[in-house]
């Protein structure tokens, strides 16, 4: 019998996120970190990468479109991001101590690569509580036929908010 083995060129390719384009080391960076009155504070640091390019710098970037992330936050050519202002959870710029923004690396691709940053406050008693109504609070505690009011008679009630 004639066997006939045909051979045909194939072409196999293998990519890797070198073969691209600049990336992120991850697609979402997650900072929780605790309100404070101190600023700057380091948040966290976001890395981009490049296999065919070795810059010692990026021109990291908050897009400008982002105007409650740019008052809170900068970033410098390291990635690293810290604070503009002091974090406080109550800050109407926060949805619930939390706000997610995204950074940009130029690179000159269009658009350029980017990442999702979010960063979670976790919430401290800052804010002393606010007497309600006008100080002082004054109470009548009448007599009763000569005794003494007993242990956890009600005198009087206020508000206080915090």
């Amino acid at each position: 019998p004639l066997v006939a083995i045909l051979l045909a060129p194939t072409l196999v390719q293998a990519q890797s996120p070198c073969d691209q384009f600049t990336f992120f080391a991850s697609s979402v960076y997650y900072f929780p970190r605790q309100e404070t009155n101190i600023f700057p504070v380091t948040v966290g640091t976001v890395a981009a990468f490049d296999c065919a390019v070795n810059p010692t710098t990026w021109p990291y970037s908050i897009p400008a479109s982002q105007t409650a992330a740019n008052s809170l936050f900068a970033i410098d050519s390291n990635g690293v991001i810290t604070t503009r202002t002091v974090l406080d959870f109550e800050s109407p710029l926060l949805i619930n101590g939390r706000i997610d923004f995204v950074v940009e690396v130029r690179t000159g691709a269009n658009p350029p690569p980017f990442t999702q940053v979010t960063v979670a406050l976790s919430d401290v008693n800052d804010n002393p509580p606010a007497f309600q109504g006008t100080l002082p609070y004054n109470f009548l505690v009448p007599e009763t036929s000569g005794s003494v009011p007993t242990n956890g008679t009600l005198a009087g009630t206020f508000t206080v908010r915090d």
